[in-house]
């Protein structure tokens, strides 16, 4: 008789575990660092920084002998004090020739000047000490009127860190110190800081981190108490352009968006023309030092801009279209969610749209090649936004990603007669993010080689086709793609007979981790759901009976079935949902996880199919 055997491949590697770093470990350590801020009504400031740094590693000499760091030349001067390193056997000051301070390469006209500083310390050995002393002078703040500053120490060790602050008007103090390192002591208009003891929070040996910012000291401190008292003149700054007359090439795309029926392809209909339009130069970029837009018709004349700038375009044109539209900021990036201290003070590096119509809440990131109202960009999910409203700053939450809102299907029938391979492959929601616009970008042959690697181990095809397809879009739509390859002849040897191998589903490798001393958080994927389908023929095998085994939890579940089909077939099915983007690392520890770890790893590990 012949059978099948399905045989499992091994599961004694794990990837690293994080854990905090061991301070011996640090390469150098901050001896001091002083800061001093005097801040004026205005919510401008002069700011001195006297830091000593020591070299403890060899590495340290490349990383911390070389110092850089950037301010806004246009409103802000800055002076090196003194630089020098400090060695057994002398003192050796920063040769003039070594101290350069030059505005960095601008993207185009119209943004502000940055200045990079660059400091070459001389004779930086295994026990030097770099010092260094700044002082900056601000002309002007980024926002007229309001003064904030957000801090969270982690990655450095610090042995000793001081923080004065003296203001003209009343400085409303934050902090999250959960392990007890701040001594601060506040008045109206003073602040001192100080570490009680030596700090150091680095993570080492870790994969797929997901950070919780929960584990570091922040503080922060700014001249407002609340968003109520939020300065008016960068709120009037957005308004401004929003409700501005459209440019022409702007009342085109409105024309046309206009035409759309449902709201969702109205907004996408406008932010893909915008990008069609509109180059993205990709920064938060200050205008004359503030953290103001452009108006609308430089944005047009120049042809680029920056988020801000994106922003109060999509608003503008959606608000002739009667949505209601504010620009708010928010922290775009995809490591942690929000901040401990978010609901206190501004921790924010992009502009995106809020926009409201018929009830329904739309949170647009008009910044993107693509575009998709129809669900949120990933990098944006579940964080603290500030919708600038007319009077006031509001705070408010971009909803959570889940996995109904994106699947990946490859259905294929391998034939082992002749090695040969067709199906189709689904990208359908969130996943078909990644292929809107493609050939706006890319040649074909390059994406059909792209495509297959997500139906196929590319090192066992000979040659492959995909069908017909239209990427030429930046509207994120539903993909049905064709597909056929062929396969190199060749099976796996296995003591039981050659074999044809059928790979683990993607994102299973992120459960393959210790456990023990994990520090952050397990980085999973985006929610979503996987479906995977397999029909294998030309070869008469026979299962002695159907396997089948499933596991849930409530961060992913799975399922894998084995079932003979009439004709010989078998049919080999894998249904994966991931359900959460990270998993926290106090669940990581509990015996739930690690039983759905071991039964995710055993029921879906990489599988050979045995021919007898």
């Amino acid at each position: 008789m012949r059978t099948l055997l399905l045989l499992a491949l091994s599961l004694l590697t794990l990837n690293a575990e994080a854990r905090w770093a061991d301070p011996a470990e640090a390469s150098y350590a901050v001896n001091f660092e002083r800061r001093s801020y005097k801040i004026r009504k205005d919510g401008s400031a002069t700011i001195t920084i006297e830091s000593q740094i020591e070299i403890l590693k060899d590495s340290a000499r490349e990383s911390q002998g070389l110092t850089r760091f950037t301010y806004d030349s246009s409103i802000s001067s800055l002076k090196v004090l003194e630089a020098k390193t400090i060695n057994r056997d002398g003192v050796f000051e920063v040769a003039k020739q070594d101290r350069e301070d030059k505005p960095l390469a601008s993207r185009g006209a119209g943004f502000d000047v940055i200045n990079q500083v660059t400091i070459g310390f001389p004779r930086v050995n295994v026990g030097s000490k770099l010092y260094l002393k700044t002082v900056e002078t601000q002309r002007r703040a980024v926002i007229p009127g309001y003064f904030f500053t957000l801090q969270a120490l982690w990655g450095r060790q610090y042995q000793s860190y001081t923080l004065d602050v003296e203001a003209e008007r009343p400085i409303f103090f934050n902090a999250h110190d959960p392990e007890g390192y701040l001594d601060v002591k506040t008045s109206e208009r003073k602040i001192h800081l100080a570490l009680k003891k030596t700090y150091f929070k680095n993570i080492v040996e870790e994969s797929d981190e997901f950070y919780d910012s929960r584990n570091f000291v922040w503080f922060s401190y700014s001249t407002t108490k609340d968003w109520t008292e939020f300065p008016k003149e960068t709120l009037a700054a957005y308004e401004k352009d929003l409700t501005s007359p459209l440019p022409k090439s702007y009342e085109s795309i409105l024309e046309r968006a206009k035409k759309k029926k449902t709201p969702i392809d109205q907004i996408n209909a406008v932010t893909s023309e915008i990008a069609s339009q509109i180059r993205y130069v990709g920064e938060w970029r200050e205008l004359e030092g503030l953290w103001h837009p452009r108006s609308l018709e430089t944005i047009t004349t120049m042809g680029f801009g920056d988020c801000k700038d994106f922003s109060v375009s999509t608003g503008a044109i959606l608000r002739q279209m009667g949505f209601d539209t504010h620009v708010a900021w928010i922290m775009r990036r995809r490591e942690f969610e929000t901040g401990p201290l978010d609901d206190k003070v501004l921790n924010v590096n992009h502009a995106i749209v809020r926009a409201e119509k018929d009830g329904q809440v739309y949170w647009i990131d008009p910044t993107n090649s693509t575009s998709q109202a129809q669900t949120l960009y990933a990098d944006i999910a579940k964080r603290r936004t500030y919708v600038l409203y007319t009077d006031s700053i509001a705070l408010d939450q971009t909803p959570a990603m889940s996995s109904d809102q994106g699947e990946m299907k490859f259905t294929t029938a391998i034939d082992f007669s002749n090695w040969k391979a067709q199906g189709v492959a689904e990208f359908r929601g969130r996943t078909a993010e990644a292929w809107a616009g493609n050939e706006l970008r890319s040649d074909k042959r390059a994406i059909n080689y792209s495509l297959i690697g997500w139906v196929a181990d590319r090192s066992r095809v000979v040659d492959w086709s995909m069908g017909s397809y239209d990427l030429t879009s930046r509207i994120v739509q539903d993909l049905s793609i064709p597909f056929s390859y062929s396969l190199a002849p060749t099976l796996e040897q296995t003591t039981s007979g050659p074999g044809f191998e059928i790979r683990s589903p993607f994102f299973v490798e992120r459960f393959r981790v210790r456990r023990a001393n994990r520090v952050t958080d397990l980085l999973l994927a985006n929610p979503q759901q996987l479906n995977r389908e397999y029909k294998i023929k030309g070869r008469h095998v026979q299962l002695a009976k159907p396997i089948k085994c499933e596991g849930d939890s409530p961060w992913s579940a799975f399922k894998r079935e084995i079932t003979s089909e009439p004709g010989g077939e078998v049919k080999f099915t894998d249904h994966l949902e991931i359900k959460v983007l990270h998993v926290q690392a106090k669940d990581l520890q509990t015996d739930e996880f690690a039983k759905f770890q071991a039964k995710i790893l055993d029921c879906m590990q990489e599988t050979i199919i045995v021919f007898k």
